[in-house]
């Protein structure tokens, strides 16, 4: 079943350490990734979104995140918008790149129901 941008606000303050698992999320914490109470939309997660899908990514709405993308594009969303939450990681410019690898290879896992080996001519 499809996640919700809730779920996936939740999920990001967790892998940050911000909230604990049983802990709701402040709705100040919250609307710093993604505030739809406003018109339009704001906070990081609406950049990062229109990032994924300018790089063709991401093809879903922000309320219907599939299963299988979730846990990489969590992972991808914490590092983008951990300074945010004052967490600090030695090598951002590295991790980003490598989370948003595993969320490709997550989304291509998804359309094309594997990854294909490369063969060299």
């Amino acid at each position: 079943m499809a996640k919700t941008a809730d779920e996936l606000i939740a999920s990001v303050l967790q892998e940050l350490g911000v909230t604990a698992a049983t802990q709701n999320p402040s709705a100040e914490d919250a609307a710093l990734i993604y505030d739809d109470s406003t018109s339009p939309p704001t906070g990081a997660w609406v950049s990062i979104s229109a990032y994924l899908r300018k790089i063709k990514i991401s093809s879903w709405t922000d309320n219907s995140i599939p299963d299988e993308v979730f846990d990489p594009l969590v992972d991808y969303v914490a590092i983008r918008v951990a300074a945010k939450f004052g967490v600090q990681f030695e090598n951002k410019a590295g991790e980003s790149r490598m989370r948003l690898m595993a969320l490709r290879a997550a989304v291509s896992q998804r359309y094309m129901g594997g990854s294909a080996e490369g063969q060299f001519y």
